[in-house]
């Protein structure tokens, strides 16, 4: 668990630049690398759930704080863009439901037949047999 969070930190303090005047602090290049880096860092944690590995397993702790990294950064973006764009929130639930719903059912269409032709997955559950 330390060697993953001191690799982030060391990718992170390499990807810092300075800040020179009249740049904003979170800008959408840093904010989609830490966003990007977190659910990296989520999925590990998910895998090393599923799978019960012993390098990913311990990363479930700091999975917590990257949750909480990832939501309130994403919170941000959308209060930004809802505060500087406009009608940003008039087409917003349709363009976020585009980009999260369509390719999250697309994954689990692809998930299920998938287990269903290697695994005999039938349904809500695995056959005995």
């Amino acid at each position: 668990m330390i060697f993953i969070l001191i690799l982030w930190l060391i990718l992170i303090l390499a990807g810092l630049s300075i800040n020179k005047v009249g740049r904003q602090p979170l800008s959408l290049s840093q904010t989609s690398a830490l966003r990007g880096i977190c659910a990296i860092e989520i999925m590990i944690g998910h895998i090393g759930l599923a799978t019960g590995s012993l390098a990913l397993y311990p990363n479930r702790k700091a999975g917590i704080l990257f949750v909480g990294v990832f939501f309130i950064l994403s919170g941000y973006g959308v209060a930004y863009s809802a505060d500087h764009k406009i009608n940003y929130m008039k087409h917003f639930l349709v363009n976020r439901t585009v980009k999260i719903l369509l390719p999250a059912y697309v994954t689990k269409s692809i998930m299920l037949i998938t287990a269903n032709e290697l695994l005999d997955f039938i349904g809500g559950g695995y056959c005995a047999g």
